[in-house]
């Protein structure tokens, strides 16, 4: 009698702590799909946040039209609005590692595909002000040409800058005495033809990391999701855009050098 008491106090056991997991996972469950809805929610407000800025450029030129030459054939600044865009992404991974924005940098760079140069568009605050940035991007010890060389891996996270040699440590690294993060990745705007712009972007944190850094295997790959799948995706396409609005005003300064040409052209859109 007493062994069957035991064997029924066992199953009681058993099933309360069966009914405990089971709870237990569909709570954390729950609390995964809440935390997915809050990050689409902050992506999808900050990214209405960029169409309002572009706004504000157009509403800015309402008041007296200046039809600028250098950006032509468009009517705002494209590098300050692909600045504003880093910013914006700059202050959605803030929100999401749930850091002060101050420790987390956005750098962008870009060239158009059949030339050489490598132009800033974010993110210089990293390195040195007398730093040459095409000297910066072919040092194979930079993380710039470690993306290059290897984009069929890319993009690339790393939730611990110290553990990771492909990374140059910078001026705000040594301040920080190398803590941080970061994800990488190149961007490519084409058409069906061929490349036409390339540029890197560079996500970096400074003294805080994505996640903790004692995080297992699964819990960083977790967040690399999160990055990959659910966070930059949507500003690579309003990069791409940029760039290739960036192209087509290069192309154009460079079939209408003159200013007769120019003036031609305007007259024509004006017509």
């Amino acid at each position: 009698m007493r062994s069957y008491l035991i064997i029924a106090i066992v199953l009681v056991i058993a099933g309360i702590s069966f009914v405990i997991l089971k709870l237990n996972i569909e709570n954390e469950k729950k609390i995964k799909i809440q935390e997915r809805n809050e990050r689409a929610q902050k992506i999808l407000s900050n990214i209405t946040e960029l169409v309002k800025c572009k706004s504000k450029f157009y509403r800015q030129n309402t008041y007296k039209i200046n039809f600028v030459r250098k950006e032509m054939p468009y009517y705002y600044n494209i590098h300050a609005y692909l600045y504003e865009v880093c910013q914006n992404l700059r202050s959605t991974i803030a929100d999401i590692i749930n850091q002060d924005i101050s420790y987390v940098d956005v750098s962008l760079v870009y060239k158009y595909c059949d030339e050489k140069m490598w132009k800033w568009i974010a993110g210089k605050s990293g390195t040195s002000a007398a730093t040459d940035l095409n000297e910066f991007i072919k040092n194979k010890d930079t993380l710039f040409s470690y993306v290059l060389e290897n984009e069929d891996e890319m993009p690339t996270f790393c939730n611990d800058k110290k553990e990771n040699k492909h990374y140059k440590k910078g001026r705000r690294d040594r301040l920080f005495d190398g803590q941080g993060s970061y994800y990488a990745m190149p961007i490519t705007f084409s058409n069906n033809k061929k490349g036409l712009v390339e540029a890197i972007l560079i996500i970096s944190t400074y003294g805080v990391n994505f996640i903790p850094v004692k995080s297992n295997e699964k819990e960083r790959k977790e967040f690399n999701i999160i990055l990959s799948h659910e966070v930059v995706p949507y500003y690579v396409e309003v990069i791409q855009a940029e760039l290739g609005a960036l192209y087509i005003r290069h192309k154009l300064k460079e079939k209408l050098k003159d200013k007769e040409k120019q003036d031609k052209f305007i007259k024509n859109i004006i017509d």
